[in-house]
């Protein structure tokens, strides 16, 4: 038997946690640039301050949801369980690029990057739309 990583093992679990009760999603926040979010939604308002502690972020006052926000920490968070992604993998993926082109603050876009970051979006809203045609479809 092999020994596994406990370190492979959490991720795994993560990423199965995040496949059913995450959400990736982009909000306005009056500027010119949609900025990134995930959240992870959870009864259990005790796991939810565990995983804060370990990950960051916040748990809403209900703590019924942990959100990250800061495109530095989603994408450190994202690239951790990608590889064991598999409903959301597609939009976390477009993701970790959508945080690599957050503008720093003080600082605009390129009109290359503002052209990259809609193909993005638009790449994140097609899959977001096809993984619930397809979980509509098996269900």
């Amino acid at each position: 038997m092999t020994a596994i990583d406990s370190r492979e093992l959490e991720n795994a679990y993560l990423a199965g946690l995040f496949d059913g009760e995450g959400c990736i999603y982009l909000t306005n926040v009056g500027y010119e640039v949609r900025y990134p979010g995930i959240s992870i939604a959870q009864t259990d308002s005790d796991f939810l301050h565990v995983l804060k502690e370990k990950y960051g972020g916040q748990v809403n006052k209900s703590g019924t949801t942990l959100y990250f926000t800061g495109a530095s920490k989603i994408a450190e968070f994202l690239t951790r369980i990608l590889p064991y992604l598999i409903l959301r993998h597609k939009e976390a993926f477009i993701l970790i690029e959508i945080c690599k082109l957050v503008p720093v603050s003080g600082k605009n876009m390129s009109d290359r990057d503002k052209l990259l970051r809609l193909k993005l979006e638009d790449m994140l809203e097609k899959a977001a739309n096809n993984r619930k045609l397809f979980h509509k479809g098996r269900a």
